[in-house]
């Protein structure tokens, strides 16, 4: 089977699983398929370091999805690791980007809010149009009672994606002007 088929039926199965595993999941398909076209337009050689993130990202976001994400975290932090630092090159560009949003949305359910939002911040700086990695990092700031923050966050999802597929940015960002008491 090509791999693009692959990737759609991939695809379709983690639509249909996240029916029933919530919001969190369709969150992460999301900014997946918005990386994915800067993986298809630029089609990797036989690098083997490049060939060993590729796997490590797999890894990890399947660890992200059947919830393991202590080993996620562990997993995703390999991928960061082994992503060279001084390289412009589009291929290892969008994989550290994804991998720090992945990483970051572990962290967020393992409620180390703080990392999240680290790595959630180089996620966005690297692939700022990224909707997905600005709800996840709203949702940090609101656990940590940062409504301000979380409100700015939830906007920007917004702004980016007015047809977002998640009504609940909108319940979020209102329960946020709740506490920060701006009822308009």
């Amino acid at each position: 089977m090509p791999k693009r088929q692959t990737d759609i039926s991939t695809a379709r199965r983690i639509i249909e699983m996240s029916h029933f595993t919530g919001i969190f999941w369709i969150v992460i398909v999301s900014c997946a398929f918005q990386c994915l076209y800067v993986l298809a337009a630029d089609k990797p050689g036989d690098d083997e370091a490049y060939h060993r993130v590729e796997m490590y990202l797999g890894k990890g976001k399947e660890h992200l999805w059947n919830r393991d994400y202590i080993v996620a975290v562990e997993t995703l932090s390999k991928v960061i690791d082994s992503v060279p630092n001084k390289t412009n090159e589009m291929k290892w560009f969008a994989k550290d980007s994804l991998a720090y949003f992945c990483r970051g949305a572990a962290y967020k359910r393992l409620k180390q809010y703080d990392k999240a939002i680290a790595d959630l911040n180089y996620s966005i700086n690297t692939s700022n149009d990224c909707s997905s990695a600005y709800f996840v990092r709203g949702e940090a700031y609101y656990y940590l009672k940062q409504y301000d923050k979380a409100v700015a966050d939830f906007s920007r999802v917004i702004k980016i994606d007015p047809n977002y597929n998640f009504p609940n940015v909108y319940f979020v960002r209102g329960e946020a002007y709740y506490y920060l008491k701006q009822y308009d």
